[in-house]
């Protein structure tokens, strides 16, 4: 999609990936299979595939439509792969349920793009990224949530899935309550969840990193002085939603966002003396 082109935005995770890690001794052959699964139904659907970070990824949608079917899809085949036993006992396996819990979620709207000078690949971020981030951060493992107006566009998918209206939620940056939706497969609506939570809150932990990879890279080649390694953790570290670095027990839950603040706090002194910060 060009800058200013209505898509659906997409992010998704799996759900208690840091703690089957730990866990299962297979988990790397797992997040292969989960990776070729989702990049195969990319290519088949029409996705741009943004960025992954882990196990979360980010994908846009020139057509909402093929959006819808690819979550759809996605959700569906996962029960179908051959999921190492260890993750499978992990997981609590069900008739519902088998294998990592993927929760989705998304937005329809017009972001903004840029290319991102170190994977030349397009960038994506503005409100509108932020929006979908945190409506994938209501869905619970194995569960598709979307803002409300994304069915207006799903054209004549309803006799594939089932849409299930799941009230106003406060979404934290935005001003008014927005209406969201479960969208599942009927091969799957034997599925339930609980109740989403509709008070306004910080947003799902394991999540909190691909909210904070929507922010778009900056161009390392404009900055001077320190060595990229230091600018990259700056960066990481500056691309962290404000409430989440006022939170320290938040980043303390998650492996990769604990690293990014340990090191920013010894080496943001450093870059602030090599390059005065002045770029920032």
């Amino acid at each position: 999609p060009q800058e200013g082109e209505h898509c659906l935005l997409i992010f998704t995770d799996i759900e208690r990936s840091t703690e089957l890690w730990n866990t299962c001794e297979n988990m790397d052959s797992a997040i292969r299979m989960h990776h070729t699964l989702a990049r195969q139904l990319l290519q088949k659907h029409c996705g741009y595939e943004v960025k992954t970070e882990g196990d979360a990824f980010f994908v846009v949608f020139r057509s909402a439509r093929n959006g819808v079917l690819w979550c759809s899809e996605f959700q569906t085949l996962l029960m179908e792969q051959p999921w190492p036993e260890d993750v499978l006992r992990a997981t609590d396996a069900t008739g519902a349920f088998l294998g990592p819990r993927v929760r989705i979620g998304g937005a329809l709207g017009a972001p903004k793009c840029t290319v991102d000078t170190t994977t030349k690949r397009v960038d994506f971020y503005g409100p509108v990224v932020n929006l979908a981030a945190r409506v994938s951060a209501l869905a619970r493992g194995g569960q598709t949530v979307f803002e409300a107006q994304v069915t207006d566009a799903m054209g004549d998918l309803y006799g594939e899935v089932e849409v299930k209206e799941l009230g106003t939620v406060v979404v934290r940056g935005f001003e008014e309550r927005m209406s969201v939706v479960e969208v599942m497969p009927r091969r799957l609506t034997g599925r339930s969840f609980p109740p989403l939570d509709t008070t306004e809150k910080p947003g799902n932990d394991e999540n909190a990193f691909t909210l904070a990879s929507s922010m778009p890279t900056h161009d390392y080649k404009k900055l001077c002085g320190a060595s990229r390694e230091v600018h990259r953790i700056y960066a990481t570290y500056e691309r962290l939603p404000p409430w989440l670095k006022a939170h320290p027990d938040k980043i303390a839950t998650d492996p990769t966002l604990r690293q990014v603040h340990r090191r920013h706090s010894r080496q943001s002194s450093v870059f602030s003396r090599q390059s005065g910060g002045s770029e920032w």
